[in-house]
């Protein structure tokens, strides 16, 4: 059996950040598509192959102008092309974080699917379980209709008998009062129940806003440690810390003097550091309050 999954996203300092994130699906030959907010310029294409043993995953990644083609055999890299160049056995090595972090994300989404069918398989099950309760329901409801009907026929015949039936009225009554209360405090979940969910979408957002915050902070520090003549390119910046102490970038101590400039500009408040990690070092970028 094949499986295929395809996907989009924005740069790739964005995504040391984010991770990569996809939806997935355990159909043959069907697709796997990111969510609406990533670009165009990146997608991930996966591609298992079960007729071999053991089985081969094609995987490519495309990211701007960059596309890598590279073939697993069980969990093992045995081929590999950059931009359509074939890469030697014995160089591989340069790319195991980009497989790594790939090989990683595929795993996550394929579990997660596996998690989506299961409890697709348990609503569908409860839905079964409710339209086979309501149906018994509908009948005990004609029943109980019938009963009534032959209980005014009977009142209408014994007197002693019509107060019977006003008692079982009476007991009747008092159900659905509870059945009445039992309704209103539904409605009160459920108006809290939509609280949460706004609570939840706002925080959502706020997530989202933040993302959106490091990643331009981020792109500009890259862009000024070129610009400093820091670094020759943004790829070769493997980890920087900026503090009160300095500012340090791939382990090397900088200038003071712009040491100086980069906390007037990216330290947020007095007494904060700032740490950045680059491939080899980790994701993201952290705020450190001392």
């Amino acid at each position: 059996m094949k499986t295929k999954f395809f996907k989009k996203g924005i740069a790739i300092t964005v995504l040391s950040i984010m991770g990569i994130t996809a939806l997935a699906q355990n159909k043959q030959g069907s697709k796997y598509q990111s969510s609406d907010h990533f670009g165009s310029n990146e997608y991930l294409y996966v591609d298992d192959d079960s007729s071999v043993n053991p089985v081969q995953t094609m995987i490519s990644y495309c990211h701007g102008r960059d596309k890598y083609d590279f073939t697993l055999a069980g969990d093992k890299v045995i081929e590999l092309y950059v931009n359509n160049r074939k890469i030697p056995a014995d160089s591989f090595y340069v790319y195991s974080g980009l497989v790594n972090r790939l090989k990683e994300q595929i795993k996550k989404d394929r579990a997660q699917a596996a998690e989506d069918r299961k409890q697709a398989d348990l609503d569908r099950q409860q839905a079964v379980k409710d339209q086979a309760q309501a149906e018994d329901d509908r009948a005990q409801a004609e029943k109980d209709r019938q009963q009534a009907e032959l209980d005014r026929q009977e009142a209408e015949k014994d007197r002693q008998q019509a107060v019977q039936d006003g008692k079982q009225a009476d007991r009747d009554r008092m159900q659905a009062d509870e059945d009445r209360k039992q309704a209103d405090l539904d409605r009160q979940q459920a108006v809290k129940d939509r609280a949460q969910a706004e609570e939840d979408r706002k925080q959502a957002e706020l997530d989202r806003q933040q993302a959106e915050e490091d990643r331009k902070t981020i792109d500009s520090l890259l862009s000024d440690l070129v610009s400093y003549h820091i670094v020759p390119d943004r790829k070769s910046v493997r980890n920087v810390d900026l503090s009160d102490d300095g500012l340090y970038v791939n382990g090397k101590e900088q200038p003071a003097d712009i040491a100086k400039k980069f906390r007037e500009k990216y330290l947020k408040k007095p007494g904060y550091s700032l740490s950045y990690g680059g491939y080899t070092s980790g994701y993201g970028i952290h705020y450190i309050n001392n």
